[in-house]
């Protein structure tokens, strides 16, 4: 991809390994734009993406999800080294089942309650 055609941006998103550490966002500046766009949406109408790529030229989707504080404990936390710390994987409802997973299509987004009543029917146990 050359820079006369390029729309997409490059980011790399870095989550915290665990608890207290530091995590960052770092892309260019059409990558930024893009993520305030999609920041901004999100504020304003619950959910926003932005489509970007990695340095590799691997594209992905980058979504920011509006969520209640209220609600924020049912949703697994984001630490990307927990289940080495912790010896196992961390309990709660993964950011993925907040949007729709084709865009531009309606898709039932499940309440807290039904969500987790549905991945307990899979076998799913929860803490």
């Amino acid at each position: 991809m050359n820079d006369e055609d390029k729309k997409y941006g490059t980011v790399h998103v870095y989550a915290q390994g665990q608890w207290h550490d530091e995590a960052f966002i770092v892309g260019d500046a059409l990558a930024l734009t893009q993520l305030r766009d999609a920041l901004d949406k999100a504020i304003a109408s619950g959910h926003g993406s932005a489509m970007v790529f990695a340095a590799d030229g691997e594209g992905y989707r980058l979504h920011v999800v509006r969520h209640e504080t209220a609600r924020m404990d049912r949703m697994r936390l984001p630490y990307s080294e927990f289940s080495r710390v912790l010896g196992h994987d961390p309990k709660g409802r993964y950011p993925s089942s907040l949007v729709t997973q084709v865009e531009g299509e309606e898709d039932e987004i499940l309440g807290d309650d039904e969500w987790f009543a549905a991945q307990r029917k899979f076998g799913m146990e929860f803490e």
